[in-house]
């Protein structure tokens, strides 16, 4: 995991998500730092980066009664941060291209027993191929 800096801010942002009725379901959690320049630097390492922000604020403050999807990486997993956080107040967005090596893949699976959710950020499924039509002969 990075090196947590408390010396430079920290942008917390929640983007909602919504059901078929347009009634928000949860909320998406973005963070940022700010970079050298000044400007907003996506940071998806939220376990060093963002984990104070997260204690001071609580995660009640930043995503109502709402669940929250976090962006985490394998360092915040391995680390077994994920069981500082309630299981039904979370959902963790892995990479769809993340490695899964064995550690990792138990890891998950003893997280998914407790009753935490996962959820595939950037999937894209393989392209199905397209139906096959039968040739009929020329008349």
């Amino acid at each position: 995991m990075g090196e947590y800096r408390g010396d430079i801010p920290t942008w917390i942002g929640r983007q909602p998500l919504f059901d078929a009725q347009m009634d928000v379901r949860a909320y998406q959690l973005l963070a940022a730092r700010s970079g050298d320049d000044g400007e907003a630097a996506p940071a998806p390492d939220v376990a060093a980066r963002f984990w104070t922000t997260f204690i001071e604020l609580g995660l009640e403050e930043v995503s109502s009664s709402q669940p929250a999807y976090l962006a985490v990486d394998r360092d915040f997993l391995l680390a077994g941060c994920a069981t500082l956080f309630a299981d039904e107040r979370v959902a963790f967005e892995i990479p769809a291209d993340l490695p899964l090596d064995p550690t990792l893949r138990t890891c998950i699976d003893r997280l998914v027993r407790d009753g935490y959710r996962f959820v595939l950020d950037d999937f894209r499924p393989a392209a199905e191929p397209a139906p096959r039509c039968s040739r009929s002969p020329a008349a």
